[in-house]
């Protein structure tokens, strides 16, 4: 049991997406997760992504959809999605 979510193995590639976002440096950022995201350890990993994007100046938002079967995705289980726009490159209009 790792104590430190982010020590886990399992949840070391939303580490690795947010150093690429680092690096790149993108306008807009997508990223779409299983709903775990936002349970698994009082919502840690979810915490840690918004952070990481604000940190880097992007303007976050995090949402849960219903359910990807009304999308026709063959499967049942909510999805997260996380949207950044990046607030030093892209003009609020």
């Amino acid at each position: 049991m790792y104590t430190d979510p982010l020590k886990d193995p399992k949840n070391h590639q939303l580490v690795v997406y947010m150093d690429i976002f680092d690096i790149l440096k993108p306008k807009f950022v997508l990223m779409e997760n299983v709903c775990d995201l936002v349970k698994f350890a009082d919502a840690f990993l979810g915490y840690h992504a918004v952070g990481r994007l604000v940190y880097m100046n992007y303007q976050t938002r995090m949402g849960i959809m219903a359910s990807a079967r009304s999308y026709g995705v063959p499967q049942c289980r909510l999805r997260v999605f996380l949207w950044g726009a990046n607030t030093m490159m892209v003009s609020i209009l």
